[in-house]
């Protein structure tokens, strides 16, 4: 299975502080980046900021598909592209995460646990990974499923990472 085109690459120490910043207000924001600033040189911050243009760009990418699948590939009305499940910068660096902690070998080709899939980019999708990883439950694969479109098995990726908490 090909790697899906990524073009970043952030450490999971990294993602996790950028994820709670990029919630925040801009003056809070700027503490953080002051904060990570005050611990590496300029061409650390310069390389920093240019993996996170490419994640942006990487989520934009992954807007413009989910909404072309909803419109297009399903038929759906416009407005429903409203209430999807869309790629956030917050989604990908949650993504970024849960991809550190798996070889991607195995997975799907969406999954949420290969780096810069539209799932891995996803804020409720890698939400519900974390939230299923920290409670012990299962997470489902969304390539598989049955004629009711309700998923049958276990995701790979999560089952990785499960086996591998499990080993800690």
């Amino acid at each position: 299975m090909a790697e899906p085109p990524v073009d970043y690459q952030i450490s999971a120490a990294d993602a996790r502080e950028l994820a709670g910043a990029v919630l925040l207000p801009a003056n809070l924001r700027r503490q953080v980046l002051e904060k990570m600033a005050a611990q590496r040189n300029l061409a650390g911050m310069l390389d920093l900021f240019a993996q996170v243009l490419g994640m942006a760009n990487a989520v934009a990418e992954n807007c413009r598909a989910m909404v072309e699948l909803i419109l297009i590939e399903r038929g759906e009305h416009p407005h429903t592209a409203e209430q999807a499940n869309l790629p956030t910068m917050f989604g990908a660096l949650q993504g970024v995460v849960l991809a550190a902690t798996v070889d991607p070998r195995g997975t799907c080709a969406g999954c949420a646990y290969r780096l810069g899939t539209p799932a891995n980019t996803s804020p409720v999708t890698t939400s519900d990974a974390i939230y299923c990883r920290q409670e012990l439950s299962r997470f489902y694969c969304h390539a598989d499923l049955d004629d009711q479109g309700d998923p049958v098995r276990t995701c790979v990726g999560h089952a990785k990472a499960m086996k591998q908490d499990a080993t800690k």
